[in-house]
């Protein structure tokens, strides 16, 4: 295969917080029906989504070696020595393929006969939190404070905010995916917070009446602010395999100010009483969002992870740029490569090699204490108290002088 092939638009199709699709959750832009209009399954059908002609050209272009612009997460991130999502990915089909046909990949068969094999499906943006890298998109809490927003700074976006509860209330969306189950091993389940969802018990019922389940690894990607008693008792012992990440971005107060208003030892609990439950088919794990507010403390999210014995993932934000590791200056840079360098570990720097090989164009510190410094103030949060050293890295106060007569009033 070509050397930037992906195998996801053959095998998997996300569906996200609104009903469009992608072909996977970190392609910048969606499966368009035609030039000025994307799919969505609130109206439009799974199948038609799977067989269009913008997919089968996003399959044509990594045919011929194209590095798509829509997947800069990915060339980013292999460009700082990271494992992609497109990496990843690839093995994991290789391995798949491998166990159900026991024998290596017939490339030229399975390239002209895409099978939907992984299922992405964001349940909604029904959400309890409103974390601070988050938006209205993916959570509902968010909608009533970023209207308080877009008012001071007289935008209209907020017109387009809305709690999406399609997949609550789609069932022909859910027939279609009862349809290809039989095929499907893998099904990631997210949000919006998951275990808010009401129609994932009708999926996990399906699944399991059918004896499909036997076949299928469930992702989830909760907040952990909820203990689904009933999905670790009765349904998690009928998959093939079950693997929880929790996001987590901090410990302590650092958490209860990213994922505000999550308290962070009900959240602890909650994580223990997981682990309690463990089965040999279910393995949990805590999923980081690498971002400004998290990387300076680091190295204390990694000694409490590793206090629980869970594995963890560092995830790369790319959006909302202002909250992108790259947009520290390189005084800032250098004292972090140097605090975090001492950990001696590997997926730490591959974090600070993103860090160190990347930059943030047209937009400066000054806008993300703007946008700290707002939030603050309707939440009644304190950055400088929580960040203390942190602020003065990145010399705060100077940017808020420069802010301060644009915030929003207390």
């Amino acid at each position: 295969m070509k050397k930037n092939f992906c195998i996801l638009p053959w095998t998997h199709l996300n569906f996200d917080v609104s009903g469009q699709t992608r072909p996977c959750c970190i392609y910048q832009g969606r499966i368009m029906k035609d030039k000025t209009y994307p799919f969505n399954v609130e109206e439009d059908n799974v199948s038609d989504v799977w067989d269009s002609e913008d997919l089968k050209n996003i399959r044509e272009r990594f045919l011929s070696g194209e590095k798509l612009k829509e997947c800069t997460q990915c060339w980013k991130e292999e460009q700082g020595g990271m494992d992609s999502k497109r990496i990843r990915e690839l093995h994991r089909f290789e391995k798949l393929y491998k166990e159900k046909f026991n024998k290596d990949v017939d490339w030229e068969e399975f390239i002209s006969n895409p099978k939907l094999y992984y299922l992405d499906i964001k349940l909604g943006n029904n959400c309890n939190l409103k974390c601070r890298i988050c938006s209205p998109w993916s959570s509902s809490k968010w909608i009533k404070e970023q209207k308080v927003y877009d008012e001071h700074w007289n935008m209209e976006w907020s017109q387009g905010y809305k709690y999406n509860d399609w997949a609550d209330i789609n069932d022909e969306f859910w027939k279609e995916i009862f349809d290809v189950i039989p095929d499907v091993h893998y099904i990631d389940l997210s949000g919006g917070e998951p275990f808010l969802n009401k129609k994932l018990y009708k999926l996990l019922d399906y699944c399991v009446e059918t004896g499909h389940s036997k076949h299928i690894t469930l992702h989830f990607n909760t907040n952990g602010t909820i203990f689904p008693s009933k999905f670790i008792k009765e349904y998690s012992s009928e998959f093939q395999w079950v693997d929880i990440m929790f996001s987590i971005d901090g410990i302590e107060d650092k958490f209860e100010y990213q994922r505000f208003p999550a308290k962070w030892d009900e959240v602890n609990d909650n994580i223990d009483s997981f682990i309690k439950y463990q089965k040999e088919n279910v393995s949990y794990g805590v999923c980081s969002t690498m971002n400004i507010l998290n990387l300076y403390h680091l190295d204390e999210f990694v000694e409490w992870v590793e206090s629980k014995g869970l594995n963890y993932y560092l995830n790369m934000l790319e959006h909302p740029n202002y909250y992108n590791i790259g947009l520290l200056d390189d005084r800032a840079k250098r004292v972090i490569t140097e605090k975090l360098s001492k950990l001696k570990n590997n997926e730490v720097q591959k974090v600070l090699n993103y860090m160190n090989n990347n930059s943030v164009d047209n937009i400066t510190m000054a806008e993300f204490v703007e946008q700290t410094a707002n939030k603050d103030i309707y939440r009644k949060n304190d950055f400088k108290k929580v960040y203390k050293e942190f602020s003065e890295l990145i010399r705060y106060d100077y940017y808020y002088e420069m802010k301060k007569d644009l915030l929003i009033k207390k």
